[in-house]
This record gives structure tokens, C-alpha cells and sequence, in this order.
């Protein structure tokens, strides 16, 4: 079998993540720009990897523009964001919403925890965090969503791997 990963990131984690599937399954990684139909033609897998923002997976724009070469290929997806590992219903949600064209079967879709460094944000996240600090008062909630946080986890492209072994 044969396979490309291509990945959307913004912050890191998503690139992370592609680059250790690629080490592991020997796959060529590209960013979705460098991406292209002669890149996917040849091969029979392709893993879509990507950051959720807004319930939004961001590579969606590069996979319609490349859907009739994504078209009868093995599809897999990984959807990188905030929410925990355990929270697969949000990610598989999120995926179908955001790539349905793409008609991916449920059990190739695998959600994984980023990580977000406030420092690191730019541009509207930056802005928005900063109008959320101003607006939550309630500090659990505040705490929740503006506290820095490091969820990523290599180990969970186990399950990716096996997902990979599986298809044919």
C-alpha cells in the first residue's frame, strides 16, 4: 500500500503529528500547499491531517479543490484541536460536518489534543483570547478556555498505525 500525508497546521501540533506518522509509516509529508494532483495520483492512501478551529477542519478548502483526486482513494483524517483525546464524538462530528464530499467512513476519522500557548497565538486567535479574558467571568469557565495547555501525545497514532495496517 502506498500513501502520502498531507497536513494543514497552524501553531505546530498538526505538523507534529503528520511528521511522526510519515517517520513511522515511511510516507511522503507535505503541507497542503505544497500538495498537489501528482502528488496523490500514485497513491492509494492519503491521510489528511489537520487543525479544528471554530468546529472547522482547515485543510477543507484544499480538500474540495482536490476532491476528484481524493475521489476513490483510502481517505484517513486526523483532527488535531482543544478538546481531549477521549472526545471522539467532537472530532468525528467535526470531520463529517466539515469534509462529508469526501464521504470518509467513521473509523478513519481519529481526533487528537494539541496544545496552546498563549504566547504563541497571533493574528484574530490572539484578538479573541484577548476579548474571552476580558468577558468570562465566571473563573472556571475563564480558567478553561484561556489556561495554556499541552495535550499532545505521540502515542496516539497508535490507532492511526493500526487503521493504516488495516486498509488495503
Amino acid at each position: 500500500m502506498s500513501g502520502i500525508i498531507v497536513y494543514y497546521s497552524t501553531y505546530g501540533s498538526t505538523r507534529e503529528y503528520a511528521e511522526a506518522l510519515g517517520e513511522k509509516t515511511g510516507w511522503t509529508v507535505l503541507p497542503y500547499g505544497k500538495a498537489k494532483e501528482a502528488d496523490i495520483q500514485p497513491v492509494d492512501t492519503v491521510v489528511l491531517a489537520s487543525n479544528v478551529r471554530m468546529e472547522k477542519l482547515g485543510i477543507n478548502k484544499w480538500a474540495k479543490k482536490y476532491k476528484a483526486y481524493l475521489t476513490g482513494k483510502n481517505i484517513v483524517v486526523l483532527a488535531v484541536g482543544a478538546n481531549l483525546y477521549e472526545n471522539q464524538t467532537y472530532y468525528l462530528k467535526t470531520t463529517m460536518k466539515s469534509i462529508s464530499f469526501l464521504n470518509v467512513k467513521e473509523e478513519n476519522i481519529f481526533g487528537l489534543s494539541g496544545r496552546k500557548k498563549t504566547s504563541d497565538l497571533h493574528g484574530m486567535d490572539a484578538f479573541i483570547f484577548k476579548i474571552l479574558e476580558k468577558i468570562i467571568k465566571n473563573e472556571k469557565t475563564r480558567k478553561d478556555f484561556l489556561d495554556d495547555f499541552d495535550r499532545f501525545d505521540i502515542d496516539h497514532l497508535d490507532g492511526i498505525i493500526n487503521c493504516l495496517s488495516v486498509i488495503k
